[in-house]
């Protein structure tokens, strides 16, 4: 973008040739030239933890699907702030980023540099500037995504280099593939032979439609830690790992009447099976798992894993069953003595409650609905106070919301950090307005989360706050909690 003032003093720009770059703006009065500048921005393909999904966002009240984005802060790095917007954003933690590509988007003067990025757990709370969200599966992801748009451009930049160098090298082995979709067939064909998502989820409509007066099982079977795994012991053992799954469902399930199976991505598998009325559904399912178990070749801690939901209505949306599968075996993923998990309808209803309370946490933030009580500390030998502690308390619709209900949940999404800075910032201020005022200030604890120091650089946080209100050193006192 051309430019037409000195940003320093204001005079008139002319072009003058500095014989290296050619004709560049430059102020006579300061003497300088004036290279033209430009605003920086990130945008984010956000994935979830086994990169099958695309988490896509609707802003500012229109109904078009685009990727998390934002700019980036004076003295921040592009990575600080994919990281930061992602927080801010959809209330999700990035765990990695690659970068992708970049692009100059002149309406607003901005190159914009995109990253893929995976975040932990699969539900945000959104901020004000996000109407709506929606996890995509890869192949949906790339027809949702609003088109001729920079974010699409990102998108199929990244599924281009995704299913070149991923899939490519490391499943298909091959250098000639001329495209992502070929590429995509090629691992199909050469890895995974049970029906991909969309074929599965066609057949599994037509089987429960054959079977109307049955019951089913939906079982989501996932490998513990694949990620992991294929860090320490590469991606061919990887696809070996998938590869097993997959045979085995094959030779088990291919000519069985009573179920179908399909592979969902990642190292996602799902098998519906029919049952009769009279079945006691849960104890047959569990006579099957446990057999699983019992035989399964993995090492402890990269077993299959698998969440189950019982259904008695054939019409039930089929993504639906799967995606409650998936619900339940999300309770069990970080216990490994655990194989399988069945939907608990009051554990959903308790998740979903607690993600409603966390997405109206993320908004009295913005509202300034968090306060500070204060504990004094007492000196028991004379009853003066000696200092206080600072205890972080919500405010929300003139009711006070009592701390079990919404501390663990924020300690467990990472959103406590946003809360500490918050009341780390309130403390300091009011400790500004009592030496104010002339009183000597006693000192106040705040407490800091152990998830603080994996986000946060905290000790350069409170320097700033001690600098920016002026308040001594010994004003607080640091707890971790």
């Amino acid at each position: 973008m051309k430019m037409g003032y000195c940003e320093r003093c204001g005079s008139v720009l002319v072009e003058r040739n500095n014989g290296i770059d050619g004709m560049v703006p430059y102020c006579e009065k300061c003497g300088e030239y004036r290279y033209p500048g430009f605003n920086v921005a990130v945008s984010m393909i956000v994935l979830n933890s086994n990169q099958s999904k695309v988490l896509l966002i609707q802003q500012y009240g229109k109904k078009r699907n685009i990727l998390v984005a934002g700019y980036v802060n004076r003295g921040e790095s592009a990575e600080d702030a994919v990281r930061r917007e992602v927080k801010e954003e959809i209330g999700l933690n990035v765990v990695q980023l690659r970068f992708n590509t970049s692009s100059y988007f002149e309406p607003s003067n901005t190159l914009m540099l995109n990253y893929a990025v995976i975040v932990e757990g699969m539900e945000p709370i959104v901020n004000e500037e996000v109407d709506a969200w929606h996890w995509y599966y890869i192949r949906e992801a790339k027809e949702q995504i609003a088109k001729d748009s920079l974010a699409e451009q990102f998108l199929n930049h990244y599924l281009d280099y995704y299913y070149r160098r991923v899939v490519h090298l490391e499943h298909a082995g091959r250098k000639d593939a001329a495209s992502s979709e070929e590429l995509q067939e090629d691992w199909k064909k050469a890895n995974i032979r049970s029906p991909f998502e969309q074929e599965f989820l066609m057949e599994a409509r037509k089987f429960l439609n054959s079977r109307t007066e049955c019951h089913f099982s939906i079982v989501a079977m996932d490998i513990r830690n694949f990620k992991i795994f294929n860090e320490i012991y590469g991606w061919e053992k990887g696809n070996q790992l998938l590869e097993y799954v997959d045979e085995r469902l094959i030779t088990y399930y291919s000519e069985s009447a009573d179920r179908v199976f399909g592979y969902m991505g990642g190292d996602n598998f799902c098998v519906i099976t029919a049952h009769q009325p009279q079945e006691n559904l849960s104890e047959e399912v569990k006579k099957v798992l446990d057999a699983e178990n019992e035989t399964t070749p993995f090492p402890l801690g990269f077993q299959v894993i698998y969440g189950v939901y019982l259904c008695k209505d054939y019409r039930e949306n089929i993504s639906f069953m799967y995606d409650c599968a998936v619900s339940a075996l999300e309770n069990i993923r970080e216990n490994i003595t655990v194989g399988y998990a069945f939907y608990d309808l009051d554990k959903h209803a308790k998740m979903v409650d607690d993600q409603k309370m966390m997405m109206e946490a993320g908004q009295a933030l913005a509202k300034r609905e968090f306060v500070f009580y204060l504990q004094p500390q007492v000196d028991m030998t004379d009853g003066k106070i000696i200092g206080a502690e600072a205890l972080a308390r919500w405010i929300h619709d003139g009711k006070l919301v009592p701390p079990i209900r919404f501390i663990p949940q924020m300690e467990k999404n990472g959103y406590i950090s946003l809360l500490d800075q918050y009341i780390w910032e309130a403390v300091c201020k009011w400790q500004k307005s009592v030496i104010d005022r002339g009183i000597q200030p006693v000192p106040v604890s705040v407490n800091i989360s152990r998830v603080d120091f994996y986000y946060l650089n905290v000790v350069e946080i409170f320097r700033k706050l001690i600098e920016k209100y002026k308040i001594p050193v010994n004003a607080l006192k640091l707890e971790i909690t």
